[in-house]
């Protein structure tokens, strides 16, 4: 009796995890897209909506403004995505996002450029971006110059984060940045931000 317990719910347990292709069900994810194309550039300071936050706890946020194309070919077989499950009320499915392949084309430069004094390293006019740390929806914060690399010949995501690694000198310095992206294919992007005071 024991043993016949510990099959069955060595079944029931490997029956929800075990990945695989539900046969009998359907997700059609014609429509995604494979690929996006950056049309523009948008960007905002996270906790703007307040007066002054912690250094620590900046965060910015920008925006790749895109374009989707390229349909999701898989040979000759209908574009579908499925997850497993021996309980098929627990069976479901997802499409990828549009873009989930990057873009095919990479960032030649991309600069982050302080409207006011920020420290006695980086006055006004000085771009901060060896000072960021920078994320999107696949990687963790990571340095610019990883982020860079990782970025170099196509884009992953459309979507990313940064934060400061360097504290500002003085209490209550404001932030504001303009931020100015070329492609390799010599496509140009800027956006100013709002503005914002860092505290100590």
């Amino acid at each position: 009796m024991k043993v016949l317990r510990l099959v069955l719910t060595s079944v029931l347990v490997i029956g929800f995890i075990l990945p695989g292709c539900n046969l009998g069900g359907s997700c059609d994810c014609s429509d995604v897209k494979r690929y996006f194309e950056v049309v523009g550039l948008n960007s905002e300071l996270i906790q703007a909506n307040v007066a002054s936050v912690q250094w620590q706890d900046f965060q910015g946020q920008m925006e790749l403004i895109a374009t989707y194309y390229g349909d999701l070919n898989i040979g000759n077989q209908q574009n579908k995505f499925y997850t497993f499950s021996l309980i098929p009320t627990a069976a479901a499915c997802s499409c990828l996002p549009d873009g989930y392949d990057g873009s095919e084309v990479g960032i030649d430069s991309l600069s982050f450029i302080t409207t006011y004094d920020y420290n006695a390293n980086y006055p006004a006019g000085s771009d901060i971006a060896e000072i960021l740390e920078i994320s999107d929806w696949e990687n963790d914060f990571r340095s610019y110059q990883d982020y860079r690399v990782d970025n170099d010949e196509f884009i992953q995501s459309d979507m990313h984060w940064f934060r400061l690694k360097q504290a500002p000198d003085v209490n209550n310095t404001p932030l504001q940045l303009t931020i100015n992206l070329i492609l390799d294919d010599g496509s140009s992007f800027e956006f100013m931000t709002e503005g914002i005071n860092l505290t100590l």
